[in-house]
């Protein structure tokens, strides 16, 4: 593994099982707005996020940045540190991931075209960009 190996931002997490009890936020840049350490642990334990040229990366910890931004609220005070797995994903695969994950969202009557809606942008999507910055939009 190429430890040294670093993600093309946005990433999408790969991880989540339940869409409905977790937010499903692509991280758009190594720097994470969660600023307290317990919840970071919580948060960085075994997730996978697959980036912009579908290779997989792994969280394996975090380093507390210094300087101003402790003085600041609302600023990210932690960045992610990421491994690259060796392994990696086709857009295909990624919109495969997705759309079964939107099919298990409980949607009542008044957003059924709503997923609908979503399905065709995360189907036309030509790209990990697209599709990750799309898939939330």
């Amino acid at each position: 593994m190429d430890t040294s190996k670093q993600p093309e931002y946005p990433c999408f997490d790969i991880t989540i099982e339940d869409w409905n009890n977790e937010e499903f936020v692509p991280l758009w840049d190594e720097y994470t707005g969660i600023n307290n350490e317990a919840a970071l642990v919580e948060y960085a334990n075994n997730r996978l996020f697959v980036d912009c040229n579908g290779e997989i990366y792994k969280i394996v910890g975090f380093e507390k940045l210094v300087g101003w931004r402790r003085y600041v609220p609302f600023v990210a005070k932690y960045k992610l540190v990421t491994e690259y797995t060796g392994q990696s994903m086709t857009l295909e695969d990624l919109k495969a991931y997705i759309l079964s994950k939107v099919d298990m969202l409980d949607w009542n009557a008044d957003l059924r075209d709503i997923r609908e809606e979503w399905r065709v942008q995360i189907i036309g999507a030509r790209s990990f960009v697209e599709l990750i910055a799309g898939a939330i939009d």
